[in-house]
This record gives structure tokens, sequence and C-alpha cells, in this order.
């Protein structure tokens, strides 16, 4: 099972909205076989880059059928989100993810941080009822006292004794527990670093890391794509050049306005996936628009010349 989900870098998909602000599934479909057609084989929705806070119960479970479905077409391998939300409502998504069979699922933690235990029984009650392998999302939560708390590695080992509970979604704010959570991978357990993407991936594979989180992959995948496989080659030199080249100049750009908000314009420019805003979610500015377009017009121009 860890295997599959090693078998590329992972893609978050974000959601798209028509002209008249509905859910546009068909759309999200062919989002789905264009990364697939350019060596994407591991998609994951979740609740921040899917935005489950935009979407209403029944958006949730049309986007997720519709990943499922056609994650399955293409025999690719399918993360399904599920929502932050206490046991009593949790349960109507695990039960849906039950029917739909995605391929794990990802859960978050929807609380403040008190103590270790009732966030270990909280994963542990969805991996009971899960039918389907379980994941962690492992997002600092706000801490009770104050301030924000930190999955450690002694939360994360405690979690990951349910057999049921394969991988996390690593996601520290500090890049050496970063890499201790990632020296807790293993063939049962799977480590991908969100955040950073190629640049982070460079860190935590050493560590153990089995994959990452895309990030210039969900506009060039075959940059991503070919970044992974220079890795697990252990072409380790090609690999920085890879990211100096590329994601670092859109990281560049990106970092100044904010990934969600500059990937919107980024796959609006491009063509790969158009919506409109749902409010709140904030217009980007015409300069930051023309700065997203102007550094991916360069991306792309310096790909197709790159000597590989």
């Amino acid at each position: 099972m860890i295997q599959k989900f090693c078998s590329s870098v992972i893609y978050p998909i974000p959601p798209c909205f028509d002209s008249n602000d509905q859910f546009d599934h068909l759309s999200i479909s062919g989002y789905l076989n264009h990364l697939q057609k350019n060596g994407a084989k591991v998609f994951l929705t979740t609740a921040g880059t899917s935005r489950y806070n935009f979407l209403s119960d029944r958006e949730f479970i049309v986007f997720n059928e519709t990943c499922a479905s056609t994650s399955k077409e293409s025999n690719a391998a399918f993360i399904m989100g599920l929502p932050p939300y206490a046991d009593k409502h949790l349960e109507y998504f695990i039960n849906f993810s039950n029917d739909i069979k995605p391929d794990a699922v990802l859960a978050m933690y929807p609380d403040r941080y008190y103590d270790d235990a009732p966030i270990v029984e909280y994963f542990h009650r969805i991996a009971d009822e899960s039918e389907v392998p379980v994941m962690i999302h492992g997002m600092f939560m706000r801490h009770a006292l104050g301030g924000t708390y930190e999955f450690t590695t002694d939360l994360v080992n405690a979690i990951k004794q349910h057999e049921n509970i394969i991988g996390i979604k690593e996601e520290s704010i500090n890049l050496n527990l970063a890499y201790l959570i990632s020296k807790l991978a293993d063939d049962g357990f799977l480590v991908f670093p969100a955040g950073g993407s190629c640049r982070r991936y460079l860190l935590t594979h050493p560590a153990g890391a089995q994959t990452f989180l895309g990030g210039i992959g969900n506009i060039f995948t075959e940059i991503e794509e070919y970044f992974f496989e220079l890795v697990k080659s252990e072409k380790q030199a090609e690999a920085n050049k890879i990211v100096r080249e590329f994601e670092d100049p859109l990281f560049a750009v990106f970092s100044k306005i904010g990934w969600h908000m500059a990937l919107q314009e980024a796959l609006n420019h491009t063509g790969l996936l158009q919506t409109s805003n749902r409010k709140p979610f904030a217009p980007i500015s015409e300069d930051k628009a023309e700065a997203v377009h102007g550094v991916l017009d360069d991306i792309k121009t310096r790909w197709q010349n790159y000597d590989r």
C-alpha cells in the first residue's frame, strides 16, 4: 500500500467554481486528467488547498466523488481529506468514505491542544471506523494556553500505533522537527512533507520521507516529477539544480502573494483549472497577477529549452 503512494509526488486538488458560483466538478475531473497525463499518480483533497471552509457538505461530497472516480479510471491513488469535525458530525463523512473507497483518508484534529490523549483518541476512533487506511494531517494546532502546538515525535508515535494508521502529511513549522518526524517513516508508515515542496523534500528525504506534497507540479507537473525521479536516482546535484532553476523563482513570486491566491491565478492563466472567486476569498490585484504571469511564462520557456 505505501508503495502506491510513493509512485509520484502527491498533488493537492483545489476547488473550482463556475461564473455562477456553482461548484464545477467537470473542470476538476479535467484537471485531474491533465495531471495524470503529465506523470501524476497520487491525488489528495485537504481542508487547506481544497478550501473545505468554502464548500457546502453537498459540494464536499461531489468534490470527493469526482476525485475518487476520476482517479480510479486512471488507476491513480486518491487520498480523501476528511473535514475537521467533531466525532458526531464526522461519522457521516467516514461512512461516505467507506462507500466510495478512496485509497486512504486524511484526518485533521478539530480542536485546540490540551494534551496528547484526546488527539490520540480522536485519530484512533477514526481508524476504528474507517474501512480504508487513515493518515494524520500533521498541521500545528492552536494551544489552549496561547500560541500554537506542533505534532511532536512522541505524539505521532502514539497515534501511529493503530494498525489502520499508515502515514502523516508532515507540516512542522520547525524544520528540525520535520526532519525528526521524517525519521518515523518505514515500510508501513508514509511521511510526506508539505510546505516547501521540492526544497523541503531535499531536507526530509535523507531522514526517510518517501514523497512530498506538490507545489510547482500543480502547474508544471513534468518539472516536479522529473525532480522526484532525480532524487530517487540519487542524482543530488541535478535535483538541486531543478530547485534553483525553477522552484526558487516561482516561490520568490508566490511567497509575496500567498500560495493559494497565486496558485489560483496560475491555474487560471494557464487554463488548467479556470475558476471564479467564491467570496470571501480575496481577489488578486493586477500587479500581483502580472507577477504570476511573468514568472510562469519565464519558467515555461526555460523548461522547454532545458537540457535533460
